[in-house]
């Protein structure tokens, strides 16, 4: 007779196998994603601008988001004065000009510095506006209002304000153009931005909340209101930023 091993013995060995595989496969992706020390090779899975095992200068894996270059949690709502901070503090670490090579850095160092240093300049500028913020916020639930196949927020774009996008356009279009109108197209702009900036943080407070309690229907609904204000926002401030540019070749 052959002697045979037991069936759960071998299913269970088949397992420990695809396990094993699945957890080398997962170790590689990390590996992949994570930022590489580039002075000693050490892989950075807490990126920290620095290496923890040689001190050098680590710039951020180009996995990492806007939030994760600052260490932050992927809120709408951030503390303004702290993130400004932090960029300054992080920008003064990772200036380029510290690790140049005759102030006792290096090319490689002074490289990474400079890579560091434009991904925080580049998350910086995407967190501290609230509409890029929340762009980047929605990309990261699989939505993007902004694509040019984005139909349900755009569809959704309310007829009163594609009325008064076309009525500002023959004000700015026109010539000469009216500096008050300009103004008042400028004025009535800039107030919907900061109201609609208010609703932003409203309907992603909802979303955050609907989505810790499971609540798929209303994180849903809320997220869809943040598309149709990020869309919004785009039209007011396309308007906005040619209304200031025809008045000031007006003047």
């Amino acid at each position: 007779r052959v002697a045979t091993r037991p069936v759960h013995g071998v299913l269970a060995r088949r397992l420990q196998l695809r396990f094993a595989c699945q957890s080398q496969a997962a170790q590689a992706k990390s590996d992949a994603e994570a930022a590489h020390c580039k002075a000693c090779g050490t892989c950075v899975n807490d990126w920290k601008l620095t290496c923890g095992s040689c001190n050098h200068i680590v710039a951020p894996p180009s996995s990492a988001g806007p939030f994760d270059v600052f260490g932050l949690p992927a809120r709408f709502a951030l503390d303004g004065p702290a993130l400004q901070s932090a960029h300054k503090r992080m920008q003064m670490r990772a200036h380029p000009d510290r690790f140049a090579p005759g102030a006792g850095g290096s090319r490689l160092e002074q490289a990474e510095a400079e890579a560091a240093s434009a991904a925080l300049s580049s998350a910086f500028r995407v967190l501290e506006s609230p509409w890029s913020r929340a762009h980047a916020l929605l990309l990261q639930r699989g939505r993007d209002p902004l694509a040019e196949n984005a139909g349900t927020a755009r569809s959704g774009v309310d007829a009163a304000l594609l009325m008064e996008v076309m009525e500002a356009r023959e004000v700015i279009d026109s010539r000469p153009a009216d500096p008050e109108q300009l103004k008042q197209i400028v004025d009535a702009a800039t107030s919907r931005l900061s109201v609609a900036a208010e609703e932003l943080g409203v309907a992603f407070a909802t979303a955050e909340e609907a989505e810790a309690a499971g609540d798929d229907a209303a994180a849903t609904a809320a997220l869809e209101r943040a598309e149709a204000l990020v869309v919004e926002a785009q039209y007011r401030q396309r308007i906005k930023d040619q209304a200031e540019a025809a008045a000031e070749a007006a003047q």
